[in-house]
């Protein structure tokens, strides 16, 4: 489920749009080269059902799916999109025991809806490229054993890693918040201030924003 049309931000010959979901308020982002036939899917959640009807209407088609971590509310639309576009999966395999987590045992409302192997893991990764340039990508981990986030072009998808004012849970499976506190502090405010942070959850900020004033980690 999707609270209507996707948002839309451009930079240079590239759009990013963002799909929310209704139930677990999670960001999916698709990223279109001008003139493209293909796009990249970040995070698939709830919400495919309409990226995947938009993407209809425009005649695209999805050339990879990239997962910040592995997460039902950020993967459950995988197996709908892998069915109808067969595209690249990339995820860190770190976080591949996660995926076969019961989380409904776990008092949540959901499972992932199925468990697939990546056709890229990130672990072995630096960048991924493609028609569109190059994405690189940090090892976030924290959130998730797995978690990474993918910076271009003056963007980053930090997924649960980092939020506008808030940051990641670590009382899940495989969390840490010695990890997520090390990732946050060492790689993520290590980047540009100006660098602007689409988060896998509410809205955007920048890096600049959450080293003043992000009330669990700061830059100190």
């Amino acid at each position: 489920m999707s609270s209507g049309g996707p948002s839309c931000t451009a930079a240079g010959s590239l759009a990013m749009y963002c799909f929310r979901d209704d139930i677990a308020d999670e960001n999916c982002y698709v990223l279109v080269p001008e003139g493209a036939s293909e796009a990249w899917v970040f995070d698939p959640g709830f919400q495919t059902d309409a990226v995947l009807a938009w993407m209809r209407d425009l005649h695209l088609r999805t050339e990879i799916i990239a997962l910040t971590h592995a997460h039902p509310d950020h993967c459950f639309g995988l197996p709908l999109l892998r069915h109808v576009h067969d595209p690249r999966i990339a995820y860190h395999s770190a976080d591949r025991p996660l995926l076969d987590v019961d989380w409904s045992a776990r008092g949540f409302p959901w499972n992932a809806a199925a468990s697939y192997e990546a056709t890229e893991d990130l672990a072995d990764l630096s960048a991924l490229t493609w028609s569109g340039g190059t994405v690189v990508i940090h090892p976030t981990p924290g959130h998730t054993p797995g978690s990474v986030s993918f910076a271009w072009d003056g963007w980053i998808f930090t997924g649960d890693t980092l939020f506008r004012r808030g940051v990641g849970r670590t009382d899940l499976p495989l969390g840490s918040w010695e990890e997520l506190d090390r990732s946050v502090r060492t790689v993520l405010y290590r980047l540009p201030g100006n660098l602007t942070v689409y988060p896998g959850h509410g809205e955007r900020t920048t890096i600049a924003e959450e080293q003043e004033k992000n009330p669990f980690i700061r830059m100190v």
